[in-house]
């Protein structure tokens, strides 16, 4: 087993930065590269950090003020002998390091090497693994907790228990036909059936959450969307805290779709202002925008409808109301500070704020509102599917397990399910890693950040 190293912090400057080892070789790296300022020191105990000198011997140089700390396998990360070096967190001088532990005898590490190796060393289960990751990657305060929620297991127990569930079935019903009619083997298919449906349940239950544990980790998609000149870009700015889109009271200025993701309620959203409705323009680019902008209001989330309130309503603004309807909207009436128009006295049907993005005038009253309006989210208790592989690990298993109930139901049993109860175990252990081959491991782990 070779000995791997990686830089495992941000590769920018930082008042630290840390190195980390896995394998054989680590007990011999700290005689090699550091020198401690105490004499107590080697040997070093695990788990405590020790002060001392980096020694860059390749390089002539020694670096002060640095930490070293000694992991002992089988009760590290990895499960194997590991440590860390702790330094100054100047991106070189951490490239550096790693160059004097290649030449000490280490390996770069792979993407997730150090996380597959926890995996290899039974350390952590394949799930636990894959939300590690995700915890990682999430862009919210939302997501992070939702990963960090799952770390207890309950996934692989989850997967693993109807793994064995399936697999007994399958033996049972092998057995059945196979010496059924020689040894008295017989199956009461009632059972069965009530078997199949509480799995199917069970699969059912880990599917629901799925869409809104994607929403928690990528965030929501929230259009800017109105009429001409009505303050859309203006309420970008204020989202984003910062200029993003021109303003001018000219209409069509945005012509291209703008982004930007700011967290609302713990929920990364991704704000797009897009480009002014009417159906007067002769401008070709506008025109386009104006396109992309009906496309991409049908791929977002929701929608942050903004209207001129001091203006009669026209026919574009009754349009846009409607055709809104049966989605997350939230209504901004702007320019409250030049008078309402009688026009929009009525009561939407959807949650609507009335406001004045210039003079700031009720705005205090717009983020509590849109967390309200796009931030909620309904998850059960229980085990949840981080990733698409866990999804279709079950959805493969659940659409061969409803096949067995079907053929049950149609009297055409025992001889049709074998290989469709066979096929659903088999996801399942995909699922929870019990059976896995080398290909989608290395998918898995390809997936994570070098140093982790």
């Amino acid at each position: 087993m070779e000995t791997i190293c990686a830089i495992c912090t941000a590769l920018h400057p930082a008042a630290v930065g840390i190195v980390r080892v896995s394998g054989p070789q680590v007990p011999n790296l700290a005689s090699i590269l550091f020198k401690a300022k105490s004499s107590a020191y080697p040997p070093f105990p695990p788990g405590r950090l020790v002060l001392g000198t980096l020694q860059l011997r390749t390089q002539g140089r020694e670096i002060p003020h640095c930490l070293f700390c000694y992991f002992a396998g089988p009760h590290s990360y990895t499960g194997e002998d590991c440590c860390e070096f702790h330094c100054i967190g100047n991106p070189i001088l951490l490239a550096d390091l790693v160059d004097e532990l290649v030449v000490a005898g280490c390996s770069v590490a792979k993407p997730g090497e150090f996380t597959r190796r926890a995996w290899e060393n039974g350390r952590i289960d394949l799930t636990t693994a894959e939300i590690l990751n995700e915890f990682v990657r999430t862009r919210s305060r939302a997501g992070m907790l939702l990963a960090a929620s799952q770390f207890s297991g309950e996934l692989f127990r989850t997967a693993h228990l109807i793994r064995e569930r399936l697999i007994h079935l399958l033996s049972t019903l092998e057995a059945s036909i196979e010496f059924g009619e020689t040894d008295r083997i017989s199956i009461n298919k009632e059972e069965m059936a009530r078997e199949l449906r509480d799995l199917l349940h069970q699969h059912d239950c880990l599917l629901k959450n799925f869409s809104t544990a994607q929403l928690l980790r990528e965030g929501r998609r929230i259009a800017i969307s109105g009429k001409a000149n009505v303050g859309k870009s203006t309420l970008f700015n204020y989202l984003a805290g910062q200029e993003r889109a021109i303003v001018h009271p000219q209409p069509g200025t945005t012509r291209d779709i703008l982004r930007e993701i700011v967290e609302l309620g713990g929920i990364a959203v991704t704000l797009h202002d897009t480009a002014g409705l009417r159906t007067d323009s002769d401008d070709g680019l506008e025109v386009e925008g104006m396109r992309r902008t009906r496309r991409l209001i049908e791929e977002c989330d929701g929608v942050i409808l903004v209207a001129d309130g001091s203006a009669p309503l026209e026919e574009i603004d009754r349009t846009l109301l409607r055709v809104n309807q049966s989605r997350p909207c939230l209504l901004v009436i702007n320019k409250a500070d030049l008078g309402q128009h009688p026009e929009w006295s009525f009561k939407p049907d959807m949650p609507a704020i009335r406001l004045s993005l210039r003079t700031g005038l009720r705005c205090d009253s717009l983020i509590p509102l849109l967390r309200e309006t796009f931030g909620k989210f309904d998850i059960e208790e229980g085990p949840l599917l981080v990733t698409l592989r866990q999804k279709e690990c079950v959805s493969r298993s659940k659409s061969s397990l409803q096949m067995v109930l079907d053929a049950y139901l149609s009297h055409d049993f025992e001889e049709v399910v074998v290989e469709d109860l066979r096929l659903a175990a088999q996801a399942m252990g995909e699922l929870s890693g019990d059976v896995c081959s080398t290909e989608i491991i290395d998918r898995i782990f390809a997936d994570f950040c070098i140093g982790k």
